[in-house]
């Protein structure tokens, strides 16, 4: 899948049910949809003052803000944030539902990197249940683009899945067979069968640890901590990666 394949999948994903594509299986009002990332962002926040990490208050970004869920929360904490995604009508419905003026920025881009941003433009990236959905030479290298557009010693969260992990019962070949589909058929064979059922595509693209810490020491970053999470879903094994730029 390219990107202009991935903004056409979002587009109709954003016109079709937007909520459900951004927290699936979480049915919410809008309301409570928006509290979640107020709640998500605080323990970001906290979890930062646990590490003793300081955090300049000027420039945030989130990458991949759908309708603005963390963008509206970043805006309590820093005197400016952008929001970027792929999906015109999700920025369409960000800007509707946007509470903090010029203080809250969206951005439609749908290019391969960040260059609507100069270098050293940012206190603070964060990026949640965005990467783990773009295929593997794209996020790099929008991680490559984190690491451009942040300041020296700045800091950047994003979430990204390692590996699919077994479930309960599944035998070695239905493991190997499900973890190497993409593999074995086309993606785009795949895609058409979910497009047929649900109407747009929702595809895992996980990287390996070892792979992702290597690219971001390549890159001029640093690896400050990482934590598992469950934003990768019961199949994945996910990670929550905390990087300074050098």
């Amino acid at each position: 899948m390219n990107l202009k394949e991935l903004k056409q999948n979002y587009e109709r994903a954003a016109k079709k049910d937007p909520l459900e594509i951004i927290l699936a299986g979480n049915k919410k009002n809008i309301n409570e949809f928006f509290e979640t990332g107020e709640d998500e962002i605080r323990e970001i926040i906290s979890y930062l003052d646990k590490l003793g990490l300081s955090v300049g208050k000027i420039r945030a970004l989130d990458f991949g803000c759908g309708m603005g869920r963390l963008s509206q929360a970043l805006a309590n904490h820093f005197k400016e944030v952008h929001g970027v995604d792929i999906s015109e009508n999700m920025i369409s419905l960000a800007k509707q539902h946007n509470k903090y003026d010029k203080r809250c920025v969206y951005h439609v881009n749908s290019v391969p990197d960040l260059g609507i941003f100069p270098d050293n433009f940012f206190d603070f990236i964060y990026s949640n249940i965005t990467l783990q959905h773009i295929p593997r030479k794209y996020s790099l290298n929008y991680i490559k683009e984190f690491l451009r557009v942040i300041k020296p010693k700045g800091i950047i969260i994003f979430q990204l899945p390692s590996q699919r992990v077994r479930k309960e019962g599944e035998n070695n070949l239905a493991f190997f067979i499900k973890d190497n589909l993409l593999k074995i058929l086309p993606e785009a064979i795949i895609n058409l069968y979910k497009k047929r059922k649900w109407g747009f595509t929702v595809n895992m693209y996980p990287i390996k640890k070892t792979k992702v810490i290597s690219f971001i020491r390549k890159n001029n970053g640093k690896v400050v901590d990482i934590v598992v999470n469950d934003w990768g879903g019961k199949r994945h094994n996910s990670l929550r990666y905390c990087i300074m730029r050098k």
